[in-house]
């Protein structure tokens, strides 16, 4: 009688733990599909500057079979070097069905001291599957930050005073970096109605430093008042190869824009001056030469004469 108590109590426990096994099973099968995922995020603005307030727009997707409750977000650098602007950078939702999204917004603000690069945002969802089981996610975005571009054109001339058409004029200028990140590949080009379109390669500026320009062209029109589009354009990238240009008109002698080409005058080029010496004075010159040549030409014949005498008179 006690062996079949000790037998069914056997049977008992075996059933059980078979039964607590399964339901084990069962509960890590529920756990594992309990599954919170961030599948998308937006900035509010393609440019973050250092000091900017910006907002994060970010969709959170139940991906498993069962709802999940209860759900704590929270949004943080990982160094503080972007920081929740007017909250405290956390969100509660109480609910998300099964497979379905909640879309949520952030402010944020970047720190003042920041440079060009992308920083690291980590997105924390801590929140309860099925029976209450609590579950922990982290998620990673990327806020990329610029830092300010600028340029300022200066000391804008042309070298020479007084231009002729067909000259060549060398244009000048100073590129100043007045932003807080390097100026790539910088190039000035000279173009408009007076003179030839002319290019030249400045190189990278360096934040806080100045470029050169310095440029040959050649006039190819006179003067006209209504024309007035001769300019230097300043091209450059920035990081990322985005391209800009500032634009300055230049000017000489006229009004803004316009170069002051005048025609060419021939009597600056060849200039006739009157001689007034002796006209005749090679010619008289001429008659001189030609007199001491003859004069020589005649002691020459006299003096072989007595020599020859002399040499005839010793042989007798």
């Amino acid at each position: 009688m006690r062996k079949n108590k000790l037998k069914s109590i056997y049977t008992v426990m075996i059933v059980l733990s078979i039964l607590f096994v399964a339901f084990f099973n069962d509960l890590k099968c529920i756990a594992a599909s309990q599954r919170l995922m961030l599948v998308d995020y937006e900035l509010s603005s393609d440019k973050i500057y250092p000091g900017d307030s910006f907002k994060l727009t970010f969709t959170l997707k139940n991906t498993s079979k069962n709802a999940v409750s209860n759900i704590k977000v929270t949004v943080s650098s990982e160094d503080g070097s972007i920081l929740p602007d007017n909250n405290a950078g956390t969100i509660f939702i109480d609910k998300i069905d099964k497979e379905s999204e909640s879309v949520q917004e952030i402010s944020l603000k970047a720190g003042i001291n920041l440079t060009d690069k992308s920083y690291k945002l980590i997105i924390k969802s801590e929140y309860e599957g099925n029976y209450s089981t609590p579950y922990e996610v982290t998620d990673t975005v990327f806020v990329p930050i610029s830092l300010k571009q600028g340029i300022m054109i200066s000391d804008l001339y042309i070298a020479e005073e007084e231009i002729r058409l067909g000259d060549n004029i060398e244009i000048l200028a100073s590129v100043n970096n007045t932003g807080s990140t390097t100026l790539y590949n910088v190039t000035a080009t000279v173009s408009g109605s007076n003179i030839s379109k002319q290019q030249s390669y400045v190189g990278n500026i360096s934040a806080g430093k100045t470029g050169q320009v310095d440029i040959i062209a050649k006039t190819t029109a006179l003067y006209m008042k209504t024309r007035n589009d001769n300019q230097l354009v300043v091209s450059y990238e920035d990081r990322e190869g985005n391209h800009y240009e500032e634009k300055r008109k230049i000017s000489s002698g006229g009004e803004e824009g316009t170069i002051n080409v005048m025609e060419v005058n021939y009597a600056d080029i060849i200039e006739v001056k009157k001689d007034e010496r002796d006209p005749n004075r090679f010619r008289n010159a001429g008659y001189v030469v030609m007199a001491i040549i003859i004069v020589a030409v005649i002691a020459g014949i006299v003096i072989a004469r007595r020599k020859r005498k002399k040499s005839i008179e010793a042989e007798f």
